[in-house]
């Protein structure tokens, strides 16, 4: 699969074949396979000196981590790997005055948790390389990012399904389809420690 997805599209007016491509941009696989649009436009050069190796791990993570104009705010990394829920979920989160970072798949969610340390993670829990449970037991299981409150939101709602959540160290499971304001809700509690 080539993935190619310009982060910036909402926000740029110009004709791109990277956006109208239908198909998400993973800056970590397309590092990886070298591909990216040839002709990135300015708004996108945080990906280009990225792959040029012009600037560090962190640096590209702050530019990844976009509409970041307030710093004091809670940072939620969200993790799911289909877009339009994960557009859907980010702006919510930004709409309530959150900070995101998103990921893709569990593997990427990973990387982000370790290297970024959010506040809170959302996560669902099918997903391709590394599940929501393995991603959870993995967060849970180092001590870097033990102390972050995991979501799981999943489409599953039966109970083994929550227990299965339960064991792997989550500390919500909210059933799709999801409600905004429930989701809100659950974060605020986690993030004051209720």
């Amino acid at each position: 699969m080539k993935f190619e997805f310009c982060w910036e599209h909402r926000n740029c007016d110009k004709p791109c074949p990277v956006s109208e491509s239908k198909t998400i941009f993973c800056w970590r696989i397309a590092r990886t396979e070298r591909l990216h649009h040839p002709d990135v436009c300015a708004k996108c050069t945080y990906r280009k000196n990225w792959f040029n190796g012009e600037y560090s791990l962190q640096e590209f993570i702050a530019r990844h981590d976009r509409r970041r104009d307030q710093p004091q705010r809670k940072r939620i990394l969200l993790v799911d790997d289909e877009p339009n829920f994960l557009y859907a979920l980010e702006d919510t989160m930004h709409d309530n005055n959150y900070n995101c970072l998103t990921a893709i798949d569990g593997e990427e969610g990973l990387f982000f948790a370790r290297e970024a340390v959010p506040d809170l993670i959302v996560t669902d829990v099918i997903m391709p390389k590394i599940d929501g449970y393995e991603l959870c037991r993995k967060i849970k299981g180092d001590e870097r990012t033990r102390h972050i409150p995991v979501i799981m939101v999943s489409a599953r709602g039966m109970a083994d399904d929550i227990a299965r959540g339960r064991r792997a160290g989550s500390d919500a499971y909210l059933v799709k389809p999801l409600s905004p304001q429930a989701l809100l809700e659950r974060i605020s509690s986690l993030l004051s420690g209720s």
